[in-house]
Formats: C-alpha cells, sequence, structure tokens
C-alpha cells in the first residue's frame, strides 16, 4: 500500500513521461507537476542545478505557505491554479513559457 508521498512521485513519474512520450501536457499534468515540485524541495539550492528555474516557477505558481500547510490545503491550492488556468487560458499560456 502506498501513502500520499509514494503516490505524488509515481504520479509525477506519468505525468512526466507523458509529456516527454506526446510533447504535451494537459493542464492537470502541468498543474501537479508545478505543485509536485513546489512541495518535493524545502528550498530552490536543494534541487539539481538544472531543475532550479522550473522549480522557481512552481513555487511562483502557488501562495506562500503551500509545503507547511495542511495536507488537504496544498491539494485545494493545486484544485485552484487548475480552475484558475482552465478560467483564464491566457494566464495558463503566460505561466507555462
Amino acid at each position: 500500500m502506498f501513502d500520499d508521498w509514494q503516490n505524488d512521485g509515481m504520479l509525477w513519474v506519468a505525468s512526466h513521461n507523458f509529456g516527454r512520450l506526446t510533447k504535451r501536457m494537459p493542464a492537470e499534468a502541468l498543474v501537479y507537476e508545478r505543485w509536485y515540485l513546489a512541495l518535493l524541495f524545502s528550498k530552490v539550492g536543494d534541487a539539481p542545478f538544472g531543475k532550479r528555474k522550473i522549480l522557481r516557477t512552481a513555487i511562483r505558481a502557488f501562495p506562500m505557505g503551500l509545503r507547511s500547510a495542511s495536507r488537504s490545503d496544498q491539494k485545494l491550492a493545486a484544485s485552484k491554479l487548475l480552475a484558475d488556468w482552465i478560467a483564464d487560458p491566457q494566464r495558463m499560456a503566460r505561466e507555462v513559457r
């Protein structure tokens, strides 16, 4: 049986591989990638050098305190970002670059 954190990693691998195979990612996968990365590293300097730019982008996508929030609030933050992107596709296009 997997706990939430183990599931998070497996889902990230699946969404990341999907993006690499298809050369595109749906909004849900993009939000998930940012959410997972924002939670994965306690500080940008802990990330591999090549991943720091995307990590900074991921962290900026969410409100302050995401890492210290309850698990349900962390998930709610991802749901809110997805709803915001769906409501405003231009915002998503700007933030995905």
